[in-house]
């Protein structure tokens, strides 16, 4: 089950990463990067 537990963690770490660059945009200013 070693598979399923690494799906899990890059599923979590996406979730992460799209977490940080929405805060990063939010301290950039009013307008997201596209």
């Amino acid at each position: 089950m070693v598979l399923l537990e690494n799906l899990l963690y890059e599923e979590a770490y996406c979730y992460f990463a799209s977490d940080l660059i929405v805060e990063k945009e939010k301290m950039l200013g009013p307008y997201p990067s596209l």
